[in-house]
């Protein structure tokens, strides 16, 4: 029998038992493992050591002492009910050690191993959404648009927003894996991030204001009310610094995951956001000429 793998602390060492077709685990923040290719009747470590489970991918295994009833659609995760998340090991096998003499520091080393390395399944997730990592917009587009001349949004006419393309065409998305036998994945989650809405500032002290999408792109002859990202400036930037105010976007992102393992999830994950730099952008008025 192959040696435990890596110290942990007493208190990572929790039982594990079958029960006939239900199985419950109770994993610490340190999982316990055994080496790959580990003999099933062996006895070693003053252990006795058989097989807990053959496959964890058609007879699944949580965490956090559940009962799991022995079926090929595993219950979907998360749900308070069945525990935090599903646990694979590296081949699949889970190991139980029973009669264990007591070692020194530790109260038991009865309980049940992953064969090899394992993960759950909500570290896989996070590992993959925690890698996708959409770039900051480069630039946003107004109408009318400061040319940096004599073009520039005034007073009293709404002053449009809008997220350049391709940004808001693009997806992003990441996958983690947990590798199986050489050259084999055995399982992988994988995230992905969609641009859903905008947000901007207009620089002029009034609040951020929220947009349902991209922000409409102007094109000649649109009515001014053609959009729904716009802003209507009040009062003129000439006394700001760099006679500009200081306008910025951000753009919401709606994240998701997604796995090979039946039951397990596609599910809505928390937002994200990245915002533009802040472009100075000038605001006039048009002045009223008495005849």
């Amino acid at each position: 029998m192959a040696a435990l793998a890596g110290p942990a602390a007493a208190d990572d060492f929790a039982d594990g038992k079958s029960d006939g077709d239900k199985v419950e685990i109770s994993a610490g923040g340190s999982r316990r493992s055994v080496d790959v290719g580990a003999e099933e009747g062996t006895t070693s470590n003053g252990c006795n050591w058989t097989i807990y489970v053959g496959d964890d991918l058609t007879r699944p295994v949580y965490e956090n002492r559940v009962d799991l009833v022995d079926d090929a659609a595993p219950i979907a995760v998360p749900n308070p009910a069945h525990g935090a998340s599903r646990l694979f090991s590296q081949t699949g096998r889970w190991f139980q050690a029973t009669g264990c003499n007591p070692q020194p520091g530790l109260d038991t080393l009865n309980g049940v191993y992953a064969e090899g390395d394992s993960i759950s399944m909500a570290e896989l997730r996070d590992e993959a959404i925690n890698n996708v990592d959409p770039p900051n917009p480069t630039t946003f587009g107004t109408s009318p648009d400061d040319d940096g001349a004599g073009r520039f949004p005034v007073v009293q006419i709404p002053t449009w927003f809008w997220i350049e393309d391709p940004y808001w065409q693009t997806e992003w998305s990441a996958i983690a894996t947990f590798p199986g036998p050489p050259g084999a994945v055995r399982v992988w989650a994988e995230a992905f991030a969609d641009p859903d809405r905008t947000e901007w500032s207009a620089g002029d002290g009034s609040p951020w204001q929220e947009c349902g999408g991209q922000g409409e792109v102007w094109q000649p002859g649109m009515p001014e009310d053609a959009t729904t990202c716009s802003h209507t400036y009040t009062w003129p930037s000439v006394d700001e610094p760099g006679l500009a105010y200081q306008v910025q976007g951000r753009v919401w992102f709606r994240t998701w995951w997604t796995t090979n393992i039946a039951g397990q999830g596609a599910g809505p994950l928390p937002p994200i956001s990245r915002e533009t730099a802040v472009r100075q952008i000038r605001v006039g008025e048009i002045q009223a000429v008495e005849s």
